[in-house]
């Protein structure tokens, strides 16, 4: 009838995605806490996300292209300069599927060289359990004379 309104069914899907981001080492292991930033097409930040337990959980992506990149790195890995491309479809098949990733860190390296801390004077320590071995080994230095040792764990001390 004319001047009466009609009901309009329309059939609108929201193409929201979501982002799953895992910490991990070179050998797979989840590893703590980083930061992430997601970048829009134009580079403008649209969130920033900390990881919870090696996970970091980004929702409600509108449809578009995003970059990944990690801003903070767990304490005792390099900061990675990888930049992951995502992309959230504007149309799809089904359910939507949240994206998951693995984002790779190499542990920090640890270099023995000049130290910062101001200079003591040297001390003459006593003597305990000597077993009158000695060890040579031959080391190298890089061109600023600094030592360092890769995939050395933590806990090791020199």
């Amino acid at each position: 009838m004319v001047g009466e309104p009609s009901l309009v069914v329309a059939h609108h899907i929201n193409y929201q995605g979501s982002l799953t981001v895992t910490k991990v080492d070179p050998k797979g292991n989840i590893i703590g806490e980083a930061t992430f930033e997601l970048l829009d097409a134009s580079l403008n930040p649209v969130a920033t996300v900390t990881t919870v337990d090696g996970v970091a959980h980004f929702e409600d992506l509108a449809p578009g292209t995003y970059d990944l990149r990690e801003t903070i790195a767990p304490q005792g890995y390099v900061l990675s300069k990888e930049i992951i491309t995502i992309e959230i479809p504007e149309t799809y098949a089904g359910e939507f599927e949240s994206i998951t990733i693995a984002f790779e860190n190499d542990e920090k390296p640890i270099v023995l060289g000049e130290s910062k801390e101001p200079k003591k004077p040297s001390e003459t320590l006593p003597q305990t359990g000597v077993s009158n071995t000695v060890l040579f080994s031959r080391f190298c230095t890089n061109l600023n004379g600094t030592l360092c040792f890769n995939h050395c764990e933590t806990t090791q001390t020199f």
